[in-house]
């Protein structure tokens, strides 16, 4: 995991833009950077699960599975106005 200082000082020093959570971007060290939040900035995320071919034959773990896809389905059809929009999955990806 990179440090949260890591980020600002990539960005202070090449110009770049870097998005990232508000409460871990401690910009004392860069007076020169602006934190500005983003209205509904369309980002979206993958969970993935690890698991065992055969662990993915349990009920438990098929009734896990299933309302997760099922709680980030509704959260995709009906995004509520501060939920960030689903990402496009990317090549080599599989849902399961």
């Amino acid at each position: 995991m990179m440090s949260p200082a890591f980020v600002p000082a990539v960005v202070s020093a090449s110009g770049c833009v870097a998005l990232m959570p508000r409460y871990t971007s401690d910009l004392r060290s860069h007076p020169d950077l602006v934190l500005r939040p983003l209205t509904h900035p369309g980002v979206g995320r993958y969970i993935d699960c690890l698991a065992r071919p055969e662990t993915l034959e349990r009920a438990t773990v098929q009734t896990v599975l299933a309302q997760i896809r099922s709680i980030t389905t509704g959260l995709t059809e009906h995004p509520a106005a501060s939920q960030p929009a689903p990402a496009t999955p990317s090549a080599g990806r599989r849902s399961w």
